[in-house]
């Protein structure tokens, strides 16, 4: 797997707690280590794009908040127009070798 950016690890913690998940959960969904989620998750909780919520039997779970849902968005959009851009200039380039 290739390496991720910080910013590639927050959108993929974001969005695999969209819904409220344990920390176990984040760990297979993310494929990271323990030490490196809970690095992360303290981040994320610190800037409150994710918070933690009592789960049944008192589990703790995380889950993404408002503020983090419209970071996710802007990432995502932000990854839609540096694709779009490197196909636009992808295929100009393949025309001006015809």
């Amino acid at each position: 797997m290739p390496r991720r950016s910080h910013l590639q690890i927050i959108a993929e913690l974001l969005e695999a707690a969209i819904n409220p998940i344990t920390i176990t959960g984040l760990i297979y969904k993310v494929e990271f280590h323990y030490s490196c989620v809970t690095k992360y998750l303290n981040e994320l909780l610190n800037t409150k794009l994710m918070e933690t919520i009592s789960g049944e039997n008192g589990k703790t779970l995380y889950v993404t908040t408002k503020k983090g849902n419209e970071f996710l968005g802007e990432i995502r959009g932000i990854k839609q127009l540096l694709t779009s851009t490197a196909n636009h200039q992808r295929k100009t380039v393949a025309r001006k070798k015809k």
